[in-house]
């Protein structure tokens, strides 16, 4: 069964459902577990996940004025389908883990902005591309655990206070496989090696 939020609604117990519109309000899983099994869709309101978890089988969209809020260290959100962040509200991502099963895209126009404290893990098991605005996004702990011989495929650098690839093929598009070379040869760089 699919279900439409148009004003605040507080899970009592865990609930799985078929496709997620949230129009307005937010729905608040209250330490219970959320499974979506087709898209969600956050259009204006938000997910606040506090101690529970979130299971998007599908596609995750979150546009125009919607959000998701982390603010535990218990918070998880799974998303197994694409996350196509295209919101102008900041995310409220402070703590808890936002694992990524397939390819992340953000907007122009969107900012994700994450805490020290929370965790993006990329673990996809086929090539991942993660499309994001370098300077407008931010994150605290990116994990990369992706077991494809792919990889993962980064559009841009971003800010994050760790970053551990845990041995996971990645690539930059923007810096031409700079990322991780090794010097093996007297090497001259014209300008700035950023």
């Amino acid at each position: 069964e699919d279900m439409t939020v148009t004003s605040d609604y507080t899970l009592d117990k865990d609930l799985e459902i078929g496709t997620l519109n949230i129009d307005n309000g937010r729905i608040i899983l209250n330490g219970h577990k959320l499974i979506v099994h087709n898209s969600s869709y956050v259009k204006s309101g938000g997910i606040i996940v506090g101690e529970g978890q979130w299971i998007a089988k599908g596609d995750v969209t979150v546009e125009t004025a919607g959000y998701i809020s982390m603010d535990s260290i218990n918070s998880q959100v799974d998303v197994y389908g694409n996350l196509i962040w295209n919101s102008t509200i900041r995310g409220k991502l402070n703590q808890g883990v936002l694992s990524i099963f397939k390819n992340l895209k953000q907007s122009e126009q969107s900012i994700i902005d994450c805490s020290k404290n929370h965790t993006l893990k990329i673990a996809g098991d086929a090539k991942q591309l993660i499309q994001w605005i370098g300077k407008a996004t931010s994150f605290g702990i990116v994990m990369i655990s992706n077991t494809s011989s792919e990889g993962v495929v980064f559009s841009d650098f971003s800010c994050a206070c760790e970053w551990n690839n845990n041995g996971s093929k990645i690539a930059f598009e923007s810096v031409e496989d700079r990322f991780g070379w090794k010097l093996e040869k007297d090497e001259i760089i014209d300008g700035d090696l950023q």
